[in-house]
């Protein structure tokens, strides 16, 4: 669940996880009291407010009850000005009005002549004029502009405020112990959060310090007028006033100065200390502003253009091939695992590894065996294709003399289609030891060069490092005295490059394209229809529209033409992205890795975009009448976004390695290769692979765009990119009254109602569950959660898990994912106090409640099961041809289209398949948070003042998930007690009935139940030892119940249909040596049906059955003191001390 925000103005929409929302008024209010000296109160006082900036005039005449309130006061510095025939006129100036402010000023006007003034400065009781009983914290344009911020992004000023904790912007920051995921982030009063993406805090174009009026980040609110959830941060834009004002910047950020990083700090080249070349960033950051008047005291402009230029430097380490291993030459120590110079000799386990190189990549000679006795062995070389009959004296070992008998029967030399070869013709040659194994992958150490750090942020709105231009324009008009216009336009250009592993690209290679285009509109009308009511009406539009180009999909045709030359051709005009097979030790990480991909990536390449508009249209009318100011309004709030994502590329993927059924397996020889360990089998294995061409797999992806193409699957010739199309619409209205009881108390009254449409897919497809919605999920173990997690629960084979599709453009338009929420009905109480004690106007006390609704957010969710859930999508998958011949990439064109292997939409079967689901709960609800606030404000000297607050916060029903398919052994006693005796090193007859006829252990006889027991071959096996031994009975359980066997034959692997997974479990249901079970030889009978296909997970059609509920809640107490000194002498000065305390529960 992702979403919150702001109020009766606000559109929100959240789609995929994020919280987008358009918020309440940004204009400010003043109201309060004028009285004489007796304190009577004065009916028909003319009560005017001037910003002293624009020099526009807002002018009431105090009612019966000689209360004033003047509304739609654009923030600001007023002065407020009381007059009356027969008193002397009153100001009171430097009156600061922040957005969405709520002040309370009285007047005591004294007898006398109306020329006579009495002035009064309100910057000393500012904060006791406060009348919200709304927490939070405000910076003014002049601290934003005076506190240092080298980021130049105002929202990093977050670190500065009381009660936000976390390093980050993002999800894991929280405000009064409220995820970020559910703070809005507006400006101007529409949410300008990327739309797509949950990041937390953020806003889709840069917000630059100069073109900020003022920033307020609220924790807890109580006012009905705010809603969507908890915390909010709002930035107003600066306006333009009656001067010309204009600023001119440039910010250079370089790394000059910057420490070097360890990594190259530590370097040894050719037996010298060597650093390497530090990292470097320039960034010119140029920006202009210029506001001022276009009609004197009527008409203002404020425009910022922001332009950034970046530059960056830093090492990139690729893995490749050393230069006798280009040359097919194999070299390893005789019983070490081959190890870099940064290599500990580590002579333990079955892979003894040593440095095997020195820094110049000059073999070393180990001094001892791993037993520690004196070395005896010898350095070794071989090529992948056959012996090498001499020892060779060339650095690159090209003068190697081949017996021409090659070691594996199909790869018997290079890749025929001359591919592998030209990946070799551009992989830089190493100049570095101190990464891969050092004899035969090591490191090419250069320097990028480019205009970003080319990272994923780029695309999803979390950075913003690399070349931006942005115009952002403002205009203020007073129509007339009664009318006013604002339209506030932003527009960005951001352009960059992405690596998915940018540490190990390879010179010259071909990066993808990211584009961003984020757009923010907003219109805010006001019109005084007469001297108590007024009305505004708001517009807000904002829309991101991002890509990720793949390196042959860029906008500049000569950019593509090289990464197109990569791709393969297949029949019918398909075309096949194929990597061959990367090089490494087996186990080694991605840093030690030799991968093709880093030249210009293919098989894992980012291919994504979306266009997310949003568009929000509010109304709010204002009434005042004798103490009360009444305010409702109405939102309604359209959101959508359409895009694709990386995880289902249409275009078909190759992936060298060895097929399954035809793997490479000569290097196990160990008469034909002594002292060679298992991890140098491993390097020498995927180098084989890799210089023969020869292939592990291909898979494409097909899928559908509508629910009527049950027939007949779409693939890339009919659309390169698979969309999703998640809608989330939603309204809300509030009304409240803010009644000044007396001049010194004010109640804030309120109620709120909140609407959030259920997600659906905007070109039909979304689904649930048929007969039972979510709960249906649970599959062939029934409809509750009664029996949920029992080993007992049966079979039932009449409730299998199908899908129906439901929603606008279906055949059930009028169904949804979960039911709809119609009672999202919150209150909001409040008041504010001016203590009559201690000093008059001294002490300020505010409290208040309120309930606020977090919806929205659940599109991505709906989206996510879209990409994954089975029916939806089909890969098509071939190890090579259907002959069980040998698959490279000379047949691999002609296996192109792979065809499916079934139509959209067919029944899921119970074989354990790698396929996920999801459903909502039927009975989901809107979760919603209680807040709760009290503070105290004492002004303890003209220039000091002292806030001590408290406040709560309790999530309720906060939306959650979890899978149903988590593996049941806590509640499955026969399955725990046999993990747990089984690891004490006791034998279990339950694993012996399970396995019984098997071999879990290579080299091994079969279990029988006597003298090769199932507990014992667990204990061996590498896929349950690890497991077993450090207590995670969990993860057993999970292999377990997708255990297919181990090993080859017979007696290792129980074989399935395709995709079947769990085949073992399936196997001892049958039972063993029974009627209608497995037949086995020389091994007791096992009775039939003791473990169903749901005895370990609840639904076996599924991988992941992920339930959405409302699973969640927290709760969060704390006590703030804050001190703030205005400004004295030039200084000011604000602290606060927080305690608190919080907990949650895991969503």
């Amino acid at each position: 669940m992702r979403c919150v925000s702001t109020v009766a103005t606000a559109l929100l929409v959240v789609i995929f996880f994020s919280t987008n929302t358009i918020a309440q008024s940004t204009y400010a209010t003043v109201s309060g009291f004028v009285q004489d000296p007796s304190q009577a109160f004065i009916p028909g006082v003319t009560v005017t407010a001037t910003n002293t900036q624009t020099g526009v005039t807002t002018t009431v005449i105090t009612n019966e009850s000689g209360a004033y309130t003047i509304v739609s006061l654009l923030p600001g510095t007023y002065k407020l000005t009381a007059e009356l025939a027969g008193f002397k006129t009153q100001v009171i100036s430097d009156v600061q009005l922040g957005q969405s402010a709520t002040a309370r000023y009285n007047f005591t006007l004294q007898v006398g002549a109306l020329a006579d003034s009495v002035e009064v400065t309100a910057e000393a009781t500012a904060l006791i004029a406060e009348t919200s009983p709304t927490i939070g914290q405000v910076l003014t344009e002049k601290r934003v502009r005076d506190l240092p911020l080298v980021s130049n992004n105002v929202l990093d000023l977050m670190a500065v405020m009381a009660g936000v904790r976390g390093a980050t912007l993002g999800e894991s920051t929280t405000f009064a112990g409220i995820s970020t995921g559910m703070v809005n982030t507006s400006r101007d009063g529409l949410s300008v959060q990327d739309g797509r993406y949950a990041n937390g805090v953020g806003s889709t174009t840069q917000v630059h310090p100069d073109m900020v009026g003022e920033f307020r980040v609220i924790l807890s609110p109580v006012d009905a007028e705010l809603g969507r959830g908890n915390g909010q941060v709002q930035i107003l834009t600066r306006s333009g006033t009656n001067q010309f004002h204009g600023t001119g910047l440039w910010t250079n950020r370089n790394s000059k100065l910057d420490a070097n990083t360890w990594q190259n700090n530590k370097q040894v080249v050719n037996g010298v200390w060597t650093p390497g070349q530090p990292p470097w960033i320039n960034r010119n950051q140029l920006t202009g502003s210029v506001g001022g008047p276009i009609i004197k005291n009527k008409t203002f402009f404020f425009v910022l253009w922001d332009h950034q230029i970046e530059r960056q430097r830093f090492n990139v380490r690729p893995v490749v091939l050393t230069d006798c291993a280009r040359n097919g030459i194999f070299r390893y120590w005789e019983n070490w695992a081959n190890g870099n110079t940064l290599q500990p000799t580590s002579p333990a386990g079955g892979n003894p590894a040593i440095t095997s190189v020195d820094s110049s990549g000059n073999p070393v000679r180990p001094a001892t065996n791993p037993n520690g006795s004196p070395y005896t062995g010898q350095l070794r070389y071989f090529s992948v294709f056959g012996r090498v009959t001499n020892t060779p004296t060339r650095p690159d070992c090209s003068d190697a003399i081949i017996d021409g008998q090659p070691w594996d029967a199909f790869r018997t030399g290079p890749d025929p289609t001359g591919i592998s070869q030209k990946y070799l013709s551009l992989m830089p040659h190493a100049n570095r030891f101190d990464g891969g194994d050092g004899l035969n992958t090591a490191v090419d150490q250069w320097v990028y060069r480019g205009h970003n750090n080319s990272n994923f942020g780029l695309a999803t709105g979390t950075s913003t490092d690399t070349d931006r231009r942005q115009i952002n324009t403002k205009i203020d008009h007073n129509i007339d005295s009664r009318n006013k216009v604002a339209l506030n336009y932003s527009y960005e250009w951001l352009d960059g490059d992405y690596l998915q592993t940018v540490a190990s690209a390879w010179p010259g290679g071909f990066t993808s394209q990211v584009i961003r285009r984020p757009k923010v509109l907003t219109v805010n009308y006001t019109s005084t229809l007469s001297a108590t009511l007024l009305n505004e009406a708001r517009f807000g539009y904002r829309a991101n529209q991002h890509v990720i180009w793949a390196p042959w999909e860029v906008t500049d045709p000569k950019k593509a033409e090289v990464p197109k030359s990569f791709l393969l051709q297949g029949a019918g005009a398909y075309p096949i992205a194929y990597a061959p097979s990367s090089v490494a030790a087996t186990g080694a990480t991605a840093a030690n890795t030799m991968s093709v991909n880093n030249y210009s990536c293919l098989t894992n390449c980012a291919q994504q975009g979306n266009k997310t508009p949003l568009y929000d249209y509010a109304d709010t009318l204002s009434w005042t009448h004798g103490k009360h100011a009444f305010k409702g309004g109405v939102d309604v709030r359209f959101a959508y976004t359409r895009g694709s994502e990386t995880g289902t590329p249409t275009i078909a993927r190759a992936t060298g390695g060895g097929q399954a059924s035809l793997p490479a397996t000569a290097f196990a020889n160990t008469t034909n290769f002594p002292g060679l360990v298992p991890n140098n089998q491993g390097t020498a294995q995927s180098m084989l692979y890799f210089l023969s061409g020869s292939l592990a797999s291909a898979n494409q992806i097909y899928f559908i765009q509508s629910p009527n193409h049950q027939n007949k699957w779409m693939s890339y010739l009919d659309r390169k990119r698979k969309i999703s199309e998640p809608h989330e619409n939603e309204f809300a209205f509030f009304f409240k009254d803010d009644w000044k009881v007396r001049p010194s108390l004010t109640f804030n009254l309120g109620l709120r109602y909140e609407y959030y449409g259920v997600p659906y897919e905007g070109q039909g497809l979304s689904i649930v569950p048929k007969n039972g919605g979510g709960l249906a999920l649970l599959g062939v173990s029934g409809r509750s959660f009664d029996r949920w997690l029992r080993p007992d629960n049966g079979v039932n084979l009449d409730l299998v898990t199908e899908l129906e599709f439901v929603g606008p453009k279906t055949s059930q338009p009028n169904k949804s994912i979960y039911p709809k929420d119609w009672n999202n009905v919150g209150p909001a109480v409040g008041f504010a106090w001016e203590f009559p004690w201690f000093g008059k106007g001294k002490t300020n006390v505010r409290g208040g409640y309120q309930v606020s609704f977090v919806g929205g957010g659940h599109a991505g969710q709906l989206s996510n099961a879209i990409f994954q859930t089975a029916g939806f999508t089909n890969t098509a998958t071939t190890a090579g041809p259907l002959d069980g011949s040998y698959f490279n990439t000379v047949n691999l064109p002609g296996l192109v289209p792979i065809p499916p292997n079934s139509l959209p939409m067919q029944p899921i079967p119970i074989l354990k398949q790698s396929v996920n689901g999801a459903a909502f709960d039927p009975n989901y609800v809107t979760p919603y948070i209680q807040n709760f606030t009290l503070s105290v404000t004492r002004e303890v000297t003209r220039n000091l003042s002292l806030d001590v607050r408290y406040i709560g916060t309790r999530g309720v029903k906060l939306t959650g998930f979890f899978d149903l398919n988590i593996p049941n052994v806590f509640y499955n006693p026969a399955l725990f007690d046999a993990f747990e005796r089984t690891r004490r090193g006791e034998d279990v007859e339950l694993f012996d009935q399970i396995f019984m006829g098997l071999s879990l252990v290579s080299g091994r006889a079969a279990v029988n139940g006597t003298t090769q027991r199932g507990s014992e071959h667990l204990r061996l096996n590498t896929t349950f030892r690890d497991l077993l031994a450090n207590g995670d009975f969990a993860g057993a359980a999970t292999q377990l119940n997708i255990f297919n066997g181990f090993g080859t034959g017979p007696t290792g692997v129980v074989t399935g249909v395709a995709g079947e997974r769990g085949t073992v479990l399936m196997r001892a249901n049958l039972g063993i040596n029974v009627p209608g079970g497995v037949s086995v030889a020389g091994v007791p009978p096992v009775r039939a049906g003791l473990f169903p296909s749901n005895w370990i997970s609840a639904n076996p059609q599924f991988n992941a059955a992920t339930y959405y509920t409302n699973s969640g809640s927290s709760n969060y107490h704390s006590m703030q003191v804050q001190a703030t000194m205005r400004p004295t002498a030039g200084l000011n000065f604000q602290g606060t001390y927080i305690w608190s305390r919080s907990l949650e529960t895991p969503l």
